[in-house]
């Protein structure tokens, strides 16, 4: 039998527009579900309270921040607190050069663009993520797994309904609250690094 030759050659700049046309499926069932490990970690151990104290804070200082036209003050607090969750991502024994390195992919975030952000995202941060939380997932399974499942269902559902919250000025604001929640939750109460 021949088989026929087929051009398997894709130049960086296709794969990450390919990639760019998936974003919003991504960003709902892979990126934005893993946060549910915090919901599962809050109440397993008695901090529920403190998650949802935690994310009305974020959410309230995020909305008084862009009332007052603040939001490089909101996105410096987003830039630094994402270079401290990152660099759990890094295998180096040295926390110095951990923060560094993850400060540096922060810093030029902008400069690497947002396809292959999206991708560290997708295969190293998100699968770091789960790794770092497997025995909270494995001893609750059934919980984290019904959680995450859930949160995918449910932003799916609406980022499929209303494509356009993707490009909303104020669900983005939203959004780094959010995100900046996560991160100092899992700091101080799952890392246990720093004190809030």
């Amino acid at each position: 039998m021949i088989i026929p030759h087929l051009p398997i050659s894709f130049t960086l700049t296709e794969i990450t527009n390919n990639f760019m046309n998936i974003a919003p499926l991504i960003t709902t069932t892979i990126i934005a579900p893993h946060g549910m490990t915090d919901l599962v970690h809050a109440d397993v151990n008695d901090k529920k309270k403190q998650l949802y104290k935690l994310n009305l804070i974020c959410l309230l200082g995020s909305s008084f921040l862009c009332f007052c036209n603040q939001e490089d003050f909101l996105h410096l607090i987003f830039i630094l607190s994402s270079a401290i969750h990152f660099r759990h991502d890094f295998p180096v024994e040295s926390k110095p050069l951990k923060l560094l390195l993850s400060s540096l992919l922060v810093l030029n975030s902008e400069s690497i663009g947002m396809p292959l952000f999206l991708m560290y995202m997708t295969f190293i941060h998100v699968p770091n993520h789960y790794r770092l939380n497997s025995k909270l997932i494995s001893d609750n399974l059934r919980y984290s797994f019904l959680s995450i499942a859930g949160a995918m269902i449910i932003l799916f559902t609406i980022g499929n309904n209303s494509p356009d919250l993707f490009y909303n000025e104020n669900m983005f604001q939203l959004s780094k609250a959010l995100i900046v929640s996560h991160i100092w939750y899992e700091e101080k109460y799952i890392h246990k690094d720093f004190e809030l």
